[in-house]
């Protein structure tokens, strides 16, 4: 456990009460790599593995869906592709699973439909030799599912919204 210095002893002695069996060599092993750097370095080495997995997804989606817009960059492991407000978000989830790319609605993330549309794209897992595939295939499967009418509306529709 990591903790202030102030609060080392009160925790100690309340985690003894809660929990006596915690594994002694993992957690020499953690203070260890702690102590030395480890942990810090591979944040850092983390960090370059996902802004270029990020950035090779957003311009993999410009490339192959240039119509829609994408949000939500620049935080967390995922973004959104914005999707016209009729486009069936789900089923589009649905067709993109059954053809291998997972991929969730956004309207599955809201607790009151407002309307909004998309696909939350992670790519914590996503190897960068995977992305280009994976973005076409998600490509053919949303022109599949959404008009080209609608698709084309997508970005006044997104300009509007802002």
């Amino acid at each position: 456990m990591i903790v202030p210095k102030a609060m080392t002893e009160r925790l100690a002695a309340l985690k003894e009460l809660l929990d006596d069996l915690s594994p002694t060599l993992e957690q020499l092993a953690l203070a260890r790599w702690l102590t030395r750097g480890h942990y810090q370095r591979q944040i850092r080495r983390m960090r370059g593995v996902y802004r270029d997995r990020r950035d090779r997804l957003v311009a993999a989606l410009a490339d192959h869906l240039p119509e829609l817009s994408v949000s939500g960059v620049a935080a967390g492991l995922s973004v959104t592709l914005n999707l016209p407000a009729s486009t069936d978000d789900r089923e589009i989830e649905r067709a993109a699973r059954a053809a291998g790319i997972r991929v969730e609605a956004l309207s599955r993330y809201a607790v009151q439909d407002h309307g909004r549309r998309g696909l939350v794209i992670g790519y914590g897992r996503l190897h960068e030799s995977a992305i280009a595939s994976a973005i076409s295939a998600l490509s053919e499967v949303i022109r599949q599912a959404t008009p080209a009418r609608e698709l084309a509306a997508a970005r006044i529709e997104e300009a509007v919204r802002r």
